[in-house]
């Protein structure tokens, strides 16, 4: 579970972290609460509600696209194979 109170990641800072890749958040309000309220850059994760305009909006440092485009490439590979097969 995500901890959108910044909490976690004040305490990653502490720790000497030099930036916060908060996991699991996937709102736009929660993501950019973090990048005001902690000090230091702030990583972002694409999904469903948060694209690359809109992370770039609230000021995160770096985006991250995770496993997405390993996943379609696979997705498109099966698909691909299977055609072959079915011939």
């Amino acid at each position: 579970m995500a901890h959108r109170d910044g909490a976690p990641g004040r305490l990653y800072r502490e720790a000497g972290a030099d930036c916060v890749y908060p996991i699991g958040v996937r709102r736009r309000h929660d993501i950019a609460t973090l990048v005001a309220e902690l000090p230091g850059p702030i990583n972002g994760n694409t999904g469903e509600h948060l694209d690359l305009a809109t992370l770039r909006e609230v000021g995160v440092a770096r985006v991250s696209y995770g496993p997405r485009f390993h996943r379609a490439a696979m997705a498109d590979l099966a698909a691909s194979v299977r055609g072959l097969l079915d011939r």
